[in-house]
């Protein structure tokens, strides 16, 4: 498996847990109960670059 798009190293952002966050919301409503489960996660350990 090749991946085209680089690996991008960001300062942290205190906005991250809000924006995954809607994003788990935005994929519950529009799966439903196609997932058994949802999780959306980020590696980071604040403050961190992740």
């Amino acid at each position: 498996m090749k991946i085209e798009k680089p690996v991008i190293i960001e300062d942290y952002n205190d906005d991250w847990p809000f924006i995954f966050n809607e994003l788990k919301e935005i994929l519950e409503m529009k799966l439903g109960d196609l997932a058994l489960t949802i999780r959306v996660d980020i590696t980071n350990i604040t403050p961190l670059h992740t």
